[in-house]
């Protein structure tokens, strides 16, 4: 997914997503950090070899 489509399906501006990414800021407690933090762990489940080779 792009920083795009993350910030869209979360409903957040494009640059929190890349200060999230870049680890500049945390997502806020609540409601859009529990779903961000549910989209990682989907597409970890769904993609494991990317993980894989981050590690």
């Amino acid at each position: 997914m792009s920083q795009q489509q993350v910030a869209d399906e979360l409903g957040v501006k494009t640059l929190s997503i890349k200060r999230w990414e870049s680890g500049a800021v945390e997502p806020r407690a609540g409601a859009k950090r529990t779903a961000y933090s549910r989209l990682l762990q989907g597409l970890a489940q769904r993609h494991p070899e990317v993980i894989a080779v981050q590690t």
